[in-house]
Formats: C-alpha cells, structure tokens, sequence
C-alpha cells in the first residue's frame, strides 16, 4: 500500500509539473495555481512574509481542473494546491486556509502565532475570511469590476447584471466588513494586534478587492470604515503584499 502511495502522488506530481512545462521542485515546494486567483496570491503572499521558498507552477485554472495528473494529486479539483517534496510520500494540502496556516508555521517572520489562544484567533479570522467576506463581496467585485453578475456562468464566464441584486450585495457587504472595522477599532495596526500574522491574509487578500473596484466603485458606502481602510493603507506598505496581491489586481498596462 505505501509503494503504491508512493508511485501514485510522485507521478501524478511528475506528470503535472511536465504538462505545464515547470522546473522540477523535487527536493523543495511546489504552489499549483493562477496568479490571477485570490486564493493562491494568498498563499504567495504568506509565504513571502513567512520567508518560505517554493517553486510556482503558474497554470490557468481551468487547465489545471481538466489535468488528470492534478485530479490525481487534488481529487477536489480546487486551486491551489500545495506539495512539500521532502519525504518518500510527497505531502499534500489542497485547502488555502490550511496552506496559508501551514506556510505560516514553517517560516519565519511571525506569521504563526505561539500562543494557543492567538493562533486559534488566526484562524477565526482566516475562516471569517473565506466564509464570510468573500461570498459578500464577490458579487460587488464581479459586478462593479467587470460589469457581471455573480456567480458567474461555465468557464467563469460573465452574466448578465442585475442592479437590484448588486446593490442589496453592497449592503450584504457593509455588513460583513463591519465586524473586521470593530476589531480594529481599538487602533491595532493588524488583526491579532502589532504584529503580522495568518490571520490577516485572508482578509487581506478580500480588503484590497474592497478597494480596487476602480471609479464606478461604491467607494462611497464603504467611506465610515475607516479602520478598516487604514489597515489596507498599512498593508499596502509591505512590498510583498502589493506585488502578490495588488498588482493582479491591476489592468494590464
């Protein structure tokens, strides 16, 4: 069972390196994932901050959910997908909050709490993040950004906008943004107090959407969270967050 275990990950993981045409990582780490995916930038900023070498195997999405060798490594067909080369079995984590978490507690750089109660704080926001945050604002990204409904139709293509429906997702919005603007409301520069951890990447990643939804935005409505808006200008002083974040975020020039 363990030869088999064996041959099956390490050739799934040779199989799918080969098809994109990326460099071999077979002593070291390995992100599967789109630079244009929220999900894997915030694994690529964590492992900035964290200081964590990897090789980047930089595959659209779609092509990486129809590559049986990555079906085979990651059954889910999600992005990303993590791998650490470092042991006979290959070892494999297809969740990016337990990628960030993971990421985190193998760097450097403070990103992984050492109090128990702190790190389980992290991870309070992290999920908060994923669960809450991104549902609420992924149809006001969608809708103002590109002009489509959400969710968006086979092949992420672009639907049809409904105003109506944008303008009760801004609220929907406001609302769920107003729990991260009363946690900073004491006046801590980050989520868990003075320091960067884990649990600001995932809110990180969705606060900087909240303010790059170009001049048609609804900039406006979002103005009295102020806590939160100084938090994102406080990211946005770390280059790793604006290279890995912002900037895919960015028109193409």
């Amino acid at each position: 069972m363990v030869r088999r275990g064996v041959q099956s990950v390490a050739g799934a993981l040779r199989d799918v390196i080969e098809r994109a045409g990326a460099p071999s990582a077979s002593h070291g780490r390995i992100l599967f994932g789109a630079h244009s995916s929220s999900r894997a930038n915030k694994v690529q900023w964590a492992a900035a901050e964290a200081e964590v070498e990897y090789v980047h195997v930089e595959t659209p999405t779609a092509e990486l959910k129809a590559n049986e060798s990555y079906l085979r490594l990651n059954p889910k067909g999600t992005v990303p997908t993590w791998v650490d080369c470092d042991a006979a079995i290959p070892f494999v984590l297809n969740e990016s909050n337990s990628i960030v978490s993971h990421v985190a507690e193998a760097g450097a750089g403070g990103l992984y709490p050492a109090d128990s109660r702190v790190h389980a704080l992290a991870w309070q926001w992290q999920e908060y993040g994923e669960t809450s945050l991104q549902p609420a604002l992924s149809p006001v990204w969608w809708g103002y950004k590109f002009g489509s409904g959400y969710p968006l139709g086979p092949g992420s293509a672009l639907v049809p906008l409904d105003p109506v429906k944008l303008d009760a997702a801004v609220q929907r919005a406001i609302t769920a943004w107003a729990a991260v603007d009363d946690n900073l409301a004491d006046g801590r520069p980050f989520m868990l107090g003075d320091q960067l951890t884990f649990g600001d990447i995932t809110c990180g990643v969705h606060v900087n959407r909240l303010f790059q939804m170009g001049e048609a935005g609804p900039d406006e409505r979002f103005a009295h969270l102020r806590h939160v808006r100084a938090w994102y200008e406080r990211l946005l002083e770390r280059p790793a967050y604006v290279k890995l974040v912002v900037e895919p975020t960015l028109p193409a020039a």
